[in-house]
């Protein structure tokens, strides 16, 4: 990733972002002209899945990014202003 990314750590992360549990990754800083920033994401974003599998934390994100490079798209579900969002990436 090409942004500055933390797991969600604290009781006060998971409530600020209307988390139900405290997992999923916080994007912390999306560079201009970024990869993050051309799929849509922005600062305080919060990745909770990818092609519907929770996500706890950044080694898991890895995980399952590595994994769907064989796939052409998939869909990641975050939190943005404590609402649930999906962005449809087409690799």
């Amino acid at each position: 990733m090409d942004g500055n990314v933390k797991n969600i750590e604290t009781l006060g992360e998971q409530s600020a972002n209307g988390l139900s549990s405290m997992s999923g990754v916080i994007i912390l800083k999306v560079p201009e002209n970024s990869t993050l920033a051309d799929f849509g994401f922005v600062k305080s974003d919060v990745i909770v899945s990818v092609n519907g599998v929770e996500v706890k934390n950044f080694e898991q994100l890895q995980i399952l990014i590595e994994r769907k490079t064989e796939k052409k798209s998939y869909t990641v579900s975050l939190m943005r202003d404590q609402k649930i969002q999906n962005i449809r990436i087409e690799l």
